[in-house]
């Protein structure tokens, strides 16, 4: 789907009824779709596609509560990476794993150092070291991003977005385009100390509701 859209043109000429042929607001229609699929992403705080290979990078879990606690990574000291924190929370929706490197450069196999989690569906939200692994510190010293962890991020490949993202985007899209065009424009009331006044409702609320539903809570 072009740039990322989580709807076509022609899916908006479809609803729409607009004929193949007429193809004057097409620039303007992708327009209203970009914009429409990117407050999407802002308003779940995920994206619904996928971006290739990424590295995304985390600091050693736990490591603010151990020097709160009176340790100190920096000591080098003792053994300051073992801190028994197993759940490493990810930044981002992971939607296939391909390599974890812990800081002190080892590369963990999957089902015998950790495991992804959630179990059963995608995507993941977060890796838990299993048996006696621990994620370790960068020289044993330095916590601070530390750890590598690469694949495909996001919530979904493009081919493969939610019907209702779709439906969300093109009620925002179906709501801009008739406000161009000064047709069936959705009015929601505001009461103000002034009495009340009616303004164009950008995002109906069916479409803000699906967004809430998908909003990915924040980690960190």
């Amino acid at each position: 789907m072009a740039q990322n859209w989580y709807l076509s043109v022609e899916q908006f000429h479809s609803a729409k009824r607009i004929e193949t042929d007429q193809t004057t607001d097409d620039a303007v229609i992708g327009i209203l779709i970009e914009s429409a699929s990117r407050y999407i992403d802002r308003g779940t705080a995920r994206r619904f596609y996928l971006n290739g290979q990424e590295t995304h990078y985390f600091n050693v879990p736990g490591w603010e509560k151990f020097i709160e606690g009176g340790g100190s990574y920096y000591s080098g000291y003792g053994m300051p990476t073992q801190i028994n924190e197993p759940r490493l929370m990810l930044d981002n929706d992971l939607y296939s794993l391909t390599s974890v490197v812990n800081g002190d450069g080892t590369t963990l196999v999957e089902n015998m150092d950790f495991v992804q989690v959630p179990f059963n569906t995608v995507p993941k939200y977060a890796l838990v070291t299993l048996s006696m692994q621990y994620w370790k510190a960068m020289n044993n010293i330095q916590p601070v991003r530390a750890i590598q962890v690469t694949g495909q991020w996001g919530y979904c490949d493009i081919t493969n977005v939610p019907g209702d993202i779709v439906e969300a985007c093109l009620g925002i899209v179906t709501a801009a385009y008739n406000r161009r065009l000064g047709e069936n424009i959705a009015q929601k009331v505001v009461i103000t100390a002034a009495g009340a006044t009616i303004s164009a409702d950008d995002v109906p609320s069916k479409c803000q509701e699906i967004i809430s539903c998908y909003r990915r809570m924040a980690f960190g």
